[in-house]
């Protein structure tokens, strides 16, 4: 899908001739150190394009900023190496002499010298941080040293070594013998196994490995670590790519040269590959490098002059490598493989982030400067044209793949899958191609989201009615446009496809022998093929599909025509056939509008031809992306993806063609007639509309007449008859400047032709808002148009989301609905609010007010805005959805409006039906629906009882739903007050007894089912303080509320407080209820038994002394005489008989309490009501009010018995 080009630049000659055997190009800091016979050792400089923004010079520019010649070597210099890290050189030379040189003040100098005298160095390598060399002689001897010069550990190993190469992270290394075989061995030097290299000697004379290295990953190894970042090669030209040292399927590439070495670019996506290559035509064997990719892809085979290469080393960009030729240094400018693509004004480009494992595509619009990033996991390759972008992307299924059809957002439009992993791609404006080495897909696709254009009978789904929306076919066999997505085919073939092209008309299929096959579409029948000297690795056409270029393996430019009488290309070889041949040439682009011109990149030159005749060159490396209108569009692509999350607009260079220079040049110096002369003999509808604008600037209104009708520009013409309408000169020009887009010189004219109306209207056919109110107040205009200005200034800032300056210009304008919005926006509620008091009363935007401040909770404002609106229900709703019920009721009662309780009562349910029972009760409560809510409140203590979880929450709903019942009756009461106490005691305690509680509540009297679970809780806690015999009394009251709690809980607790009382008798008795209950399970009645069994085996069931006596009943009647000690009434506080005269009675539970017990507490401790004091309780109720004694005083049976518990209703209602 793409590829890689690469022409020689630069070339250096060392001094006398000397051959260089070695270099080495430092990544980091630029220098270049090469090494060759008669000790000869140089460092070199060689300016690296700038980084930075201002990076003007082009790619090929090789100053030479150094030129250091280090004496110290006597003999043949056979190895250099760079510590990029620590900015070291380390050179050995024939006789096994090793010196360390460093950098000081811009001078190398020797740092370390050693010099073993026994055998020569073969090989040296640095680790990937610096920290480590490894040094291997002829002999087998091994040395590994530090950095600082200190030897970490030595080794002979009886082996003729040739090569050594660390790991990334240091922990292997390998050593290559001259065998062909290759050790692995860790980093202590400790041997661990041999590295496979059966498939890499297969097939050759020779074992020798010429070439070893791997990926350091300095730019960082791609999480997956799924591509090959080893690679071994042999002197016959075999080479093994492993993702790791244990891969036990390489891949095998056969370059069919004889190679010297290898070498990974920086970022470890090219492999170059040098040496000798026999070529047919040729005696002796040329000097070649061979690139190719992670993958084994051939991409390029560049020559190079000279008998043989001995070394090549790669620029740290990746744009250049220097080869060791003879005694020559070459250059060579590297144009990597990019996956990027150019539409409508967006460049689309795709690079890799080390620290993640997908592919980040930017979608950056030029003139915006806008970039949208989107992250592509398995990313294969990308295409664009006119305003399409189609992305290939892996599929997790095997040999499957993803194309997707996006726009210039990077928003996707539709998607395809196919059945084979893509290679190479391209696209139209109607069709997507996809090929891999045998297989052809095409895709006929329709944009969805474009509106169909009635009656178009010759558009996409024309062309899809003929060919189908999708096709596939072997490319051995004839096309088919049937499409089986089931179809697999395992045919291989002996020409495999290289490159292919599609027009809206045309498709164009290279393959590897240099055959061009021809397709019309859409009915997909083969037309012809042209076979053409070298394996095309780009194929373009012109606008017209009837001319074609081809750029080959060799950067070979082929230019020849694809139609001919019979529209079938003639199949020949010959040179006459072809329309154009230029060597070193990397890109290639036809201009949109003329299919006889276009322009292609030579090394660093660009050429644009005319009817195949060139102009001069100018000096770019940037890629073609766009040409049209005679104006060439670059990119600095290599630049752009040095720092590819900021571009900027530098990277994008322009150029106009020889004609559009001469034009302008010509209109500036000669006459119109001149000009007029010279686009006749060069017409391009671009020169005619220069010419109409030169001639519209200087009013001459028949010469841009006659340039208009040239180039057919028909709203140009109906322009220039509208100008000659014009009687005033300066209008004339003020329309003109209009025409340019040069507005406020057109207002300036217009203003001294004293026509502000004018001025106004350009400026709002514009919507030059802002300009437009500085006109009208200086005059002109009326009041309409500038609250109209206003209005529109404010939706300037609206939509921007300035909404302050929105709300200043819509108060100017007294626009309240969109006051409204920006205020709500603004969350000024304050301001919406005091819209409330300037609107009239019944105003349509009051119930929209009140509607926002209900959507923020502001309840209060919002009601009044609806009852100003005169919507009362919307006011009474709101306050139920805010669940203020008063305000709902007050409101209600004031508006006359009925079943407002039937409304709360309503919702109540529905919160029930939603388990809210909270917000139920709640409701219920607000209602006045004291029984509903109490009738809740003991379900849910009822659930919380049987669940024991929460004893201390189910005796709190126990004590609220006994309080609601209490309201209930308070209630009741009030209604039901007499105005004479006297004539209506009667009436008064008819209406409270007529309260049946009983046949509601039955036996769960709520304070009854409080009390069960307080002493429940007080039971255990004085089981937890160790307070044993207070736990054992209140657990033996627990018998008295089996109706509420679970037998079985209760007669537990009572057996385990017993036990631990040593109350064995009061113990036994429990075992035995606990034994004769009916609804435990046999498995709980078996445990009791043998629990019981074990206690009893060896305690009697006796109790220690015997237990006091049990609290007396309340008499049946009630006086006005209360005495907790006298009645024998529990103390809730501790659960014992009241004795003590010292006691309080709560006045809300109306339970009594020993102050003793207490123990400094302020609340009930059974129902937490705050008590009034703490001293002790009168006998004689000595608080009641006169009118209450009198009321009750006719039913007090005259002496100081009990009360009637009638009467302690009564009482606790008073009270």
């Amino acid at each position: 899908m793409t590829t890689l080009f690469a022409y020689l630049s630069k070339k250096i000659a060392m001094p006398n001739n000397v051959l260089l055997k070695c270099l080495s190009w430092n990544g980091e800091q630029g220098w270049i150190a090469c090494g060759g016979e008669n000790g000869l050792l140089k460092v070199l400089k060689v300016e690296a394009p700038s980084k930075d923004k201002q990076a003007s010079k082009p790619s090929g520019s090789n100053l030479l900023s150094m030129n250091q010649t280090l004496e110290g070597h006597k003999n043949q210099v056979m190895v250099v190496t760079w510590n990029e890290g620590y900015k070291k050189l380390t050179t050995s030379d024939h006789n096994g002499l090793i010196i360390v040189w460093m950098l000081h003040k811009g001078m190398w100098f020797e740092e370390m010298i050693n010099n073993r005298n026994k055998s020569f160095v073969k090989d040296m390598k640095w680790t990937a941080d610096g920290q480590k060399i490894c040094i291997v002689y002829e002999d087998g001897a091994v040395i590994v040293g530090s950095v600082d010069g200190n030897r970490l550990w030595g080794k002979e190993l009886n082996l003729q070594l040739a090569k050594v190469q660390w790991s990334p992270d240091a922990r292997v290394i390998l050593f290559c013998t001259t065998q062909g075989e290759c050790h692995i061995y860790d980093s202590n030097g400790n041997a661990v196994s041999k590295l496979s290299t059966k498939l890499l000697q297969e097939g050759g004379l020779s074992n020798y490995i010429v070439g070893i290295d791997w990926y350091t990953g300095r730019d960082g190894i791609p999480s997956d670590y799924e591509i090959p970042v080893l690679a071994l090669c042999t002197d016959t030209g075999r080479v093994q790519l492993m993702k790791h040292e244990n891969d036990d399927q390489p891949i095998i590439v056969d370059t069919k040269m004889k190679v010297n070495g290898i070498k990974w670019n920086p970022d470890g996506t090219v492999l170059a590959v040098f040496g000798q290559q026999h070529v047919a035509t040729e005696p002796s064997p040329s000097s070649v490098v061979t690139f190719y990719s992670n993958m084994g892809y051939h991409w390029k085979t560049l020559r190079v002059p000279g008998t043989g290469i001995s070394s090549l080393s790669w620029e740290g960009t990746g744009l250049r490598v220097s080869m060791a030729v003879d005694s020559f240094m070459y250059f060579a400018n590297i144009k990597p493989p990019v996956h990027w693509g150019y539409m409508n004004g967006t460049l689309v480009y795709a690079y890799h982030r080390p620290e993640r494992s997908d592919h980040c595509l930017t979608f950056w619009h030029i003139e915006r400067g806008e970039r949208i990033i989107k992250f592509i996991k398995r990313f294969l390759g990308v295409a664009a044209f006119n305003q399409y972008c189609v992305i290939l992307t892996r599929s997790l299924e095997k040999d499957h793949c993803s194309v997707l059809l996006c726009n210039s957002i990077g928003a996707p439009i539709e998607t395809k899958t196919i059945n084979f992993e893509a290679e190479f791609v391209s696209i139209s404006s109607t069709f997507v191609v996809v090929t891999s080495k045998t297989m052809v897909y095409i895709w006929n696709f329709v944009d969805k989201t474009q509106k169909k254009v009635p009656g178009a009978g010759s558009g996409p789904e024309n062309i899809r009615s003929i060919l189908g929306d999708e096709s596939m076919f072997h490319i051995d066999d004839k096309p088919s446009r049937n499409y089986n997505k089931m179809q697999i085919s395992d045919k291989k073939t002996a020409n495999p496809i290289s490159s292919v092209c599609v027009s809206d008309s045309v498709l164009l299929v290279g393959r590897e022998n240099g055959t061009i096959h021809k397709y019309s579409l859409p009915h997909l029948k083969k037309e012809g093929s042209k076979a053409i000297n070298g394996k095309p690795m780009k194929i373009t056409m012109n606008c017209k599909s009837n001319t074609a270029a081809t750029i080959d393996i060799h950067g070979f430019l082929k230019v020849f025509s694809i139609q001919s009488e019979r529209n079938v290309l003639e199949n020949t070889e010959s040179k006459g056939a072809l329309l154009l041949e230029r060597k070193d040439v990397w890109d290639m682009k036809w201009s949109n509008d003329d299919a006889n011109l276009f322009a292609i990149k030579e090394k660093n030159r660009m050429y644009v031809f005319r009817n195949f005749q060139p102009e001069e060159p100018i000096t770019c490396t940037a890629d073609l992306c766009y040409f049209d209108k005679l104006e060439i569009k670059s990119v600095k692509i290599d630049e752009l993806l040095l720092n590819p999350d900021a571009p900027h607009f530098e990277l994008i260079v322009d150029h106009h063609t020889k004609a559009l220079r001469d034009v302008q040049e010509v209109l500036n110096r000669a006459s119109i007639t001149d000009a007029y002369s010279f686009i006749t003999d060069n017409s391009h509808p671009r020169l005619w509309k220069l010419l109409a604008e030169h001639s519209l600037q200087n009013l001459n209104f028949v010469m841009a007449d006659k340039a208009f009708v040239q180039c057919a520009d028909f709203h140009g013409i109906q322009f220039v008859k509208q100008l000659q309408s014009l009687d005033n000169k300066k209008l004339q020009q003020a329309e003109v400047c209009v025409f340019f887009k040069n507005f406020n010189e057109a207002e300036r004219i217009y203003l001294e032709c004293e026509r502000p109306d004018l001025a106004i209207d350009l400026r709002m056919k514009f919507g030059n808002w802002f300009k437009v109110e500085k006109l009208l107040q200086k005059g002109g205009g009326n009041d309409e148009m500038l609250i109209q200005s206003w209005n529109k200034m404010g939706d300037y800032y609206s939509e921007r989301q300035m909404l302050t300056k929105a709300v200043q210009y819509y108060a100017q304008a007294k626009n309240t609905e969109k006051l409204v919005e920006c205020l709500y926006s603004l969350e000024d509620y304050a301001a919406l609010t005091k819209l409330i008091y300037t609107l009239p009363d019944g105003h349509e935007l009051l119930q929209n007010i009140g509607a926002k401040l209900m959507s923020v909770g502001i309840c209060s404002d919002a009601v009044k805005a609806f009852v100003k609106s005169g919507n009362i229900s919307l006011a009474v709703d709101c306050c139920v959805t805010l669940n203020q019920w008063q305000n709902a009721i007050r409101l209600a009662e004031n508006h006359d409006i009925q079943h407002i309780e039937d409304l709360l009562i309503e919702y109540a349910n529905k919160q029930i039906e939603s388990h809210k029972y909270s917000q139920a009760i709640e409701l219920f409560r607000k209602a006045h629906k004291h029984n509903e809510s109490a009738k809740l409140l003991l379900k849910i203590a009822k659930a919380e009882t049987e669940k024991m979880s929460d004893t201390r929450k189910a005796k709190k709903l126990y004590v609220l739903c006994a309080l609601e019942l209490d309201s209930m009756k308070n209630t009741a009461l009030d209604g039901s007050m007499p105005a004479s106490p006297m004539r209506g005691a009667g009436q008064v305690l008819d209406g409270l007894l007529a309260m049946d509680i009983g046949e509601e509540y039955g036996n769960s009297n709520p304070w009854k089912g409080a009390e069960a679970l307080h002493y429940w809780n007080l039971a255990h806690s004085f089981l937890y303080e160790g307070n044993l015999d207070g736990a054992m009394r209140v657990a033996m009251l627990l018998k008295e509320y089996e109706g509420i709690l679970k037998a079985q809980d209760i007669y537990s607790l009572l057996a385990l407080t017993a036990f631990y009382n040593q109350y064995y008798q009061q113990a036994s008795k429990a075992f035995m209820k606990l034994e004769s209950l009916q609804d435990i399970s046999d498995n709980d009645r078996q445990a009791y038994s043998e629990i019981a069994m074990s206690i009893f085996t060896q305690h009697k069931p006796v109790d220690p002394k015997k237990l006091r006596g049990k609290p007396e009943k309340r008499p049946g009647v009630v006086t006005m005489k209360d005495d907790a000690a006298k009645n024998r009434e529990l103390c809730v506080a501790s659960g014992k008989i009241i004795k003590d005269p010292k006691w309080k009675r709560c006045r809300t539970c109306k339970h009594p309490m020993l102050l003793a017990e207490l123990r400094g507490r302020r609340h009930c401790p059974l129902c937490h009501s705050p008590l009034a004091d703490t001293k002790a309780q009168s006998k004689d109720v000595s608080h009641l009010s006169s009118t209450a004694s009198s009321t009750l005083g006719g039913l007090n049976d005259g002496g100081d018995g009990d009360e009637d518990p009638r009467f302690k209703n009564l009482f606790s209602a008073l009270n």
